[in-house]
């Protein structure tokens, strides 16, 4: 089984944003062929910047309201070289291609074949008419800068990885607005930090890896996406994250599959609100929960569900709700250290508050779904054992139970979890028996988590 892990750490040439006063000031339609610092201004029109270096060298270009237009191919070519596209403070800058390259093998408004970093306060426009915005084929380094994008493919695009860690970004794609590409281990991984990302993806994904999607902090808005954030593994620790999806918001998947490994969603930290058409958590393996804030607005129809895994979902802290249909539901396994309330009712609900009170009546947690729903799971650090709790869906009392395990139930919950996930939509998980019945059984120990993902203190390892 493989393991992936992310590098952290980035070199410091990469931050570098000071305007050299010293700076080579460079002519229209112009190549580089020796490191060093450049600065730009003005227009080039119907040209390219393009940059060819020896060895590891570093080339710094200070935009400094510049307007590069291509119609033949990238506007900037980086063909070997690590570039620092540094955004002058104050300054407003735009680039732009056509709708075909004479070189079909350059995919990107701005291509570089190798490491790309962009920094600085300015303003960056792009535009892109041909494929994609902005591309690296090694790794892709957002570190600042105001950057707005629309292309008619895919926006932010790194083969070995993204890395976003600050600035703003808006973002409007007919495919991926994010992405990185390589299955290679230790590679093929979004990483985002800070900054704060406005996506819109027509018809793919708003951010996609192949390996590994890290969130430590940063606001992201997922505006508009067919899934919001898919990778094999997704771990969020930290930030502020708003996902709307027409499929599924969250989705940890192995694509064609690699290895037997099996797909993680860890919950860690930050707030994490999914507004999804489809299933809102998913994994076609595990999901972790070990603290932060998630809220989930699931699917009307009962062809999905607020919760989807294959294996278990483990809840151990934060404050988790989910709200949706009735007829897909997967409770968090019995594993988990905290305790999970789920309610559904025969009808359907809208425009009401669903709460959660206690035998003193006293609100315990609630939510308001944005849409029609007929179950609500509550899961938080205040639901204890032995006390009864009581749900209502606005004025309507839905029911009370005592909590006396884990998971608990009230109404009409027929779900496929609560002591394990399902494989897929529709199929029956390995080991269940008829009438809904069970069997003890183990997880195998081809089915754990890669080393470096499993819970704190080995929860979650038992069904």
């Amino acid at each position: 089984m493989k393991e992936f892990s992310i590098n952290k750490e980035i070199k410091e040439e990469y931050y570098a944003d000071t305007v050299d006063a010293n700076a080579t000031v460079l002519e229209k339609g112009c190549s580089i062929d020796k490191a060093g610092t450049y600065i730009l201004s003005g227009d080039i029109e119907d040209g390219q910047l393009s940059v060819n270096v020896s060895g590891d060298e570093f080339v710094r270009i200070i935009l400094n309201n510049a307007k590069i237009s291509c119609s033949s191919g990238p506007a900037i070519n980086v063909i070997k070289g690590n570039v620092i596209l540094t955004l002058a403070e104050g300054s407003d800058n735009s680039i732009s291609d056509g709708s075909s390259y004479s070189d079909e093998e350059l995919t990107a408004c701005i291509y570089s074949e190798d490491n790309l970093s962009i920094n600085g306060s300015g303003k960056l426009n792009i535009t892109a008419n041909y494929k994609n915005a902005i591309q690296s084929k090694k790794n892709l380094y957002i570190l600042d800068g105001n950057i707005k994008l629309t292309s008619v493919n895919d926006g932010i695009k790194g083969k070995k990885s993204v890395y976003v860690m600050g600035g703003k970004i808006e973002a409007k794609t007919a495919d991926k607005a994010i992405q990185a590409t390589s299955a290679s281990q230790d590679e093929g991984y979004v990483y985002i930090a800070g900054g704060e990302l406005n996506i819109s993806s027509d018809s793919s994904e708003g951010i996609k890896a192949e390996t590994i999607v890290e969130i430590d902090g940063g606001k992201i808005n997922i505006e508009k996406s067919e899934e919001g954030i898919e990778a094999l593994y997704i771990r969020i620790n930290d930030g502020i994250i708003d996902v709307c999806s027409s499929d599924d918001g969250i989705n940890a998947s192995d694509g064609s599959g690699r290895d037997g490994t099996k797909p993680v969603i860890y919950l860690n930290g930050g707030e994490v609100s999914v507004n999804a058409a489809g299933d809102g958590l998913d994994s076609n393996g595990y999901i972790y929960m070990n603290g932060g804030t998630v809220t989930v607005d699931g699917p009307e129809n009962d062809g999905n569900g607020y919760f989807d895994y294959s294996q278990e979902f483990v809840v151990n802290g934060g404050t988790l709700v989910g709200a949706g249909s009735s007829g897909m539901l997967e409770l968090p396994t019995q594993s988990s250290k905290q305790n999970v309330i789920t309610a559904a009712a025969t009808e359907e609900f809208e425009g009401v508050t669903a709460s959660l009170k206690d035998s003193s009546g006293k609100t315990i947690m609630e939510v308001s779904p944005k849409k029609r729903f007929k179950a609500v799971t509550f899961s938080g650090k205040d639901i204890v054992n032995g006390e009864t709790y009581t749900v209502y869906f606005g004025d309507k009392e839905i029911g009370s139970v005592k909590v006396e395990t884990t998971t608990s139930t009230i109404g009409e919950v027929s779900s496929r979890g609560g002591f394990g996930g399902r494989k897929g939509k529709g199929e029956r998980p390995d080991g269940e028996m008829p009438n809904g019945e069970r069997p003890d059984r183990q997880r195998p120990d081809d089915m754990t988590p890669p080393d470096g993902m499993t819970p704190p203190d080995g929860e979650g390892n038992d069904l």
